[in-house]
């Protein structure tokens, strides 16, 4: 099981992915590609960090 700190910092994760792709696309709406693809790349960064984190507790049990 996740401890609070662990639960915090997903959700923190999660809102900064979610916030990211907001963000995407005003960049893609005023047509600033390369902008897009930097934060597309962020967002894509941080939905692996947040997946990573919720396996966590899968692969301690594995062990």
């Amino acid at each position: 099981m996740m401890n609070d700190a662990g639960h915090e910092q997903l959700l923190a994760i999660e809102y900064i992915a979610a916030m990211l792709g907001q963000l995407r696309l005003m960049a893609q709406s005023k047509d600033l590609n390369v902008l897009a693809y930097l934060i597309d790349m962020a967002q894509i960064e941080a939905g692996e960090a947040a997946s990573q984190m919720r396996d966590v507790p899968i692969m301690a049990l594995r062990n």
